[in-house]
Formats: C-alpha cells, structure tokens, sequence
C-alpha cells in the first residue's frame, strides 16, 4: 500500500472515531437523557391515596359506616408500617375532605377536580407507586374479599398488584379466589396514571361479617401489613432487576 493511502485511511478512521465520540456526547448531555438521570436518583416514593372524603363518603355500610373513613384508617396504618420500614410516603388526603380547587362549585364539580388533583399528586413523584385505598359493595351480602385493579399503563403495576395479592391471601384473606384485573376508564386516576398505580378494593361494605372486622384497628393494621409485605416484595424483586 502506499503511503499516501495509508495516511488517508488512518486520517479517515481518526475522523470516523471522533465523529463517534461527539454523536455520544450530544446524546448523553441531551434534555431527555438529563431527564432521565434525574428520575433515577429521585428516593422511591408510595403515594398513598384514601378514596373519598368530605361530601362524598363513598360505599355505606347497613350500620351506617362510611367507607371514607374505613380507607384513612387503613391509609394511616399502611402509611405508618412503610416509615416504620424507611420508605418515603406522601398521602393524598390526611383528613375527612376533598381535595378539590373550588368547594363551593357543585357536588360533581368537586369530584372532577378532586380526581384530577389526586392524580396530579401521584404524577408529581416521579419514582414511586400509587395505592389507591377503597371499599367494595353488591347488592348480594355474600360476597367478600379484596380485589386489585391495575393501570394499563405500566407494566409494573400488575407486577405489583400480583405481589400484593398474593401477600393478603397468605396473610389475612385465606380462600380469596378474586383474580386481578386491569383497570378500565371508569376510575379516572388509575386509568390515566403513568407510573405504577393500582386500586385496591380491600373488602365489601355489604358484608357484615368483613365490614366488622375493618372496624377493628386489629384487622386493618393485619390487613395493611399485608399490603405493606406486598410493596416490599416489589421493591425487592425491582432492586434485583437492576
């Protein structure tokens, strides 16, 4: 080979190889793989959210119990087990009201803003998951047990809706047949959540026995342990993924 050739060839893969280099650069220092990084080092976050509240007290049991109230007891118990754990918690509402913009617009009217605020909080944690808490209720009292609804939007949150699952059948609800589900459009935080979102209907109002059992402080903090050993499996089996 002459020299002439050679010196082109060398000169020709120096430039092909720094070429290389600024493409990597340009890519590493662009606005998504900032955000990206970002996202990654944000602490992992369980955004807790207690369904209902203030004028809309949800299922009501024959005795009169509201489910509202059910779902914050049970929010403040799982809340209080994860810190316990050293995981960071934000909860959707701490006390007996809406989160809604305008409280004096309409009942309906508070309800739409009161969604969209809820679902603005579980959007606001980047690297988290979002438990929404509820009560069930049929016309047949014979029904029972808990059943998870996931968001079609991310995969993890049937990932996680299975853990919790199986962890309440093990734990407190021995015989639950109910399988998961994932969630349609008609539970708007859910069905548009983009991070790991789940509902969990954690028994039915219209069942006098289960209804007893989530009046006592017992069963709910047995019931939130469950849901609690659920998320730590996911949290576990997440970390071993890489």
């Amino acid at each position: 080979m002459k020299k002439t050739h050679f010196f082109l060839l060398v000169s020709f893969l120096i430039f092909v190889l720094v070429l290389i280099s600024c493409i990597g650069l340009i890519l590493l220092l662009s606005p998504h793989r900032r955000a990206t990084a970002k996202e990654s080092s944000e602490p992992f976050c369980v955004v807790i959210d207690c369904g209902h509240g203030g004028p809309d007290g949800g299922a009501v049991g024959a005795d009169g119990t509201a489910e509202k109230d059910i779902n914050l007891a049970l929010g403040f118990a799982l809340k209080a087990l994860l810190e316990q754990n050293g995981y960071s918690v934000v909860m959707t509402r701490k006390d007996d009201n809406f989160i809604c913009d305008d409280h004096s617009a309409s009942l309906r009217e508070q309800n739409v803003s009161d969604h969209h605020n809820r679902l603005a909080v579980a959007e606001k944690y980047k690297n988290s998951v979002f438990v929404s808490l509820h009560m069930n209720k049929f016309s047949d009292a014979r029904y029972w047990g808990a059943q998870l609804f996931y968001s079609p939007n991310h995969a993890d949150s049937k990932v996680l809706s299975a853990l919790i699952r199986e962890r309440i059948i093990a734990f407190v609800q021995q015989g639950n047949s109910r399988e998961l589900k994932e969630m349609d459009s008609s539970v708007y935080i859910i069905y548009h959540a983009t991070h790991p979102a789940l509902l969990l209907e954690c028994g039915f109002m219209s069942n006098r026995e289960e209804l007893e059992k989530f009046k006592t402080e017992k069963y709910r903090s047995k019931f939130a342990f469950s849901v609690f050993l659920g998320i730590n499996d996911y949290v576990m089996q997440r970390g071993k993924n890489g």
